[in-house]
């Protein structure tokens, strides 16, 4: 007696081979999906600090170009801690007491006497200013979050330098 059986459903073999082959697949995808999402974290932190390094620079341009002249504050190590921007008033007296710039550790403060003291950068790495800052200023910005880095540097004329 033969038995002759048509085999319905699968066996144990290839289940697991299924499986496996299907965990591969999947591995793979989540992977592309992972490696993308780390890509994109670190072009929005760029991103981020491109606009606080804008941000800052914008700042910067609008009190310098009213200034009449510019004096940084350094450090003994040749560190930046101010940058003080004077500007004439309408009745053409020049004062001393125009905006600051305040470096603390990572934090860029703009100070005037209008306003107070308001934080307008809080990832700033490194700044650095030209020595010559009679008619105009050069600023170099490093700014850094986690292992991004992004420099920027602008020139800046004085506008009013002339009054003096």
């Amino acid at each position: 007696m033969i038995l002759n059986r048509k085999k319905k459903g699968v066996t144990l073999i290839e289940l697991v081979i299924a499986l496996g082959l299907l965990s591969i697949v999947t591995l793979f995808i989540f992977s592309f999906f992972f490696s993308n999402e780390r890509k994109l974290e670190e072009i929005n932190t760029r991103s981020d600090l491109q606009y606080e390094a804008k941000v800052i620079l914008d700042t910067i341009s609008k009190h310098a170009m009213a200034a009449t002249k510019c004096e940084v504050d350094k450090e003994l190590d040749g560190t930046i801690k101010a940058i003080t921007f004077s500007k004439v008033e309408d009745d053409g007296t020049v004062t001393n007491e125009g905006t600051k710039f305040i470096i603390e550790e990572s934090n860029i403060y703009l100070s005037t006497k209008e306003d107070g003291k308001r934080l307008i950068g809080s990832h700033l790495q490194h700044i650095e200013a030209s020595d010559d800052t009679s008619k105009s200023i050069e600023i170099k910005l490093s700014l850094k979050e986690e292992d991004i880095d992004y420099s920027v540097k602008e020139s800046f004329l004085f506008r009013n330098s002339h009054k003096k």
